[in-house]
């Protein structure tokens, strides 16, 4: 197991050392000059060429790639540590995203729960319901739900919780009437705020996490020893709990370990949407301001995320069914 997790590790390094180098050289292949979004029209000459210099924008690419990445002794890059100074914000990107990240796994861990929560509990009641009326309205509703623009689903909770009714808040994640408030009243404004954008992120995940959930039950339900136990007169809660029910839910950790790198992709929208002060929003407004510093920044937590979510399930997988451990 030790020797497939460093196998696992030195692929997750080697992924993620070539998607920032992909990024670096796109950002900055990309038409236009950041400088000229800090700079006055009619600025002089030498005020630009400073600026440009400041920036490290006026050397070749590859020596800025040098620089970037820490390659060269004299330089400190990204082999040392060092993320770089953010070109729009003047500080550390590392200061830059310890500000946002908290923020964005907030909002997903708190979409993942809903998410598994209620989609785990809706298969299992699909599953038992499976042919009637109401199962069948309840799977057409999850695909719908599922198929909604997560940006569209977002505008309509807001025109109807927020404008029409007034119950949640339409964005940010404190009210200013709150900053001196007490740390009870604080924690609740907090809530209030996560409500619609988890909604956005958990809702349509746990329409599929639920279909999931019912076909791989009702799979398990249909194996010769499900049968054959229910033969031998065990109870069908026992069937249900210490035979069907562990062997439907190991499938489910493989959706688990994907399903948070999704919802953090989600969360760019749905950060943007509600102006949540998370890694998505951050990386969006460094794009737009060409702020190459953070935008590698993003992609390297984002891209960590991923490969960590994944290697999560794998071991998860492994530790809950022997028979596909490796050695």
């Amino acid at each position: 197991m030790v020797r497939y997790l460093l196998k696992r590790a030195f692929h997750a390094a080697f992924l993620i050392a070539s998607l920032l180098v992909l990024t670096f050289f796109v950002t900055r292949l990309a038409p236009g000059d950041p400088s000229m979004l800090y700079l006055d029209p009619g600025m002089d000459p030498d005020a630009v060429a400073q600026t440009r210099e400041r920036l490290g924008l006026d050397d070749p690419l590859w020596t800025q790639f040098v620089r970037w990445a820490g390659i060269w002794p004299p330089f400190e890059g990204l082999l040392q540590g060092e993320l770089g100074v953010s070109f729009s914000k003047h500080q550390a990107v590392t200061t830059v995203l310890a500000e946002s990240i908290p923020n964005t796994l907030l909002l997903a861990g708190c979409a993942l729960v809903l998410d598994f929560g209620l989609g785990v509990a809706l298969g299992i009641f699909l599953a038992f319901r499976n042919g009637r009326a109401l199962e069948q309205m309840l799977t057409v509703s999850s695909l719908v739900l599922y198929s909604l623009p997560s940006f569209w689903f977002a505008l309509m909770l807001i025109l109807f919780f927020s404008l029409w009714l007034g119950w949640f808040p339409a964005s940010q994640m404190f009210s200013v009437e709150t900053a001196d408030a007490s740390f009870g009243g604080r924690a609740w404004d907090l809530v209030r705020h996560l409500i619609l954008p988890v909604c956005v992120l958990a809702l349509p995940a746990a329409g599929a996490t639920a279909r999931y959930t019912r076909n791989s039950l009702l799979d398990v339900l249909r194996q010769d020893y499900v049968k054959a136990a229910m033969a031998r007169g065990l109870s069908g809660r026992r069937v249900f709990l210490r035979h069907a029910l562990p062997n439907a839910v190991l499938p489910l950790i493989t959706l688990f370990g994907m399903s948070f790198p999704f919802l953090l992709s989600g969360s760019v929208i749905v950060e943007t949407v509600f102006a949540w002060p998370g890694m998505g929003r951050t990386g969006i407004d460094a794009i737009y301001a060409r702020d190459y510093p953070v935008v590698i920044g993003v992609t390297l937590v984002g891209g960590v995320m991923v490969v960590a979510g994944n290697l999560i399930a794998d071991i998860l997988y492994g530790s809950a069914d022997p028979r596909v451990r490796v050695p």
